[in-house]
Parts: structure tokens; C-alpha cells; sequence
């Protein structure tokens, strides 16, 4: 993001934990399964969703796919 962009990031009034997601997901370090699997295999064994277990967890899946998700989300 440029700096303006940041600055507008920064400015807006969100939660710590929704900036700490937003700040992960456009950094591309985003907790997800699939990223993790990928680091730490001997940490996450497989990279599908915990709570569906069928996807591949990945950056989306877990901010908007999941409907599970989605749900603590709304």
C-alpha cells in the first residue's frame, strides 16, 4: 500500500483484533492452515479447514469461504 493508503488503514476506527487480521492479510501472513501446514508441517499436519475439514484453508476460505467462519464474522 502506498503511504497515503496506510495512513487512511491506520486512521479508521477498527477493533486491535480487526486491524491485526487486516494488517496479516495484506502482509500475506495470515494464521491460516495452508500457511501454516506449509512452515510448520510438523505443527499442522494437514492443511484443511479444523472446522470442516474438506477445504483448503487458505487465506479466503478462512476470512469469507468458510460459512462457519463467516458466522463469527457476522
Amino acid at each position: 500500500l502506498s503511504p497515503r493508503q496506510w495512513n487512511f488503514f491506520w486512521s479508521l476506527t477498527l477493533s486491535t483484533l480487526t486491524c491485526n487480521i487486516w494488517f496479516r492479510l495484506l502482509h500475506n501472513s495470515l494464521s491460516s492452515a495452508s500457511i501454516l501446514h506449509a512452515i510448520i508441517l510438523s505443527f499442522v499436519t494437514f492443511p484443511e479447514c479444523c472446522l470442516r475439514g474438506h477445504s483448503n484453508q487458505t487465506p479466503e476460505h478462512f476470512l469469507v469461504e468458510c460459512p462457519l467462519i463467516w458466522q463469527v464474522w457476522s
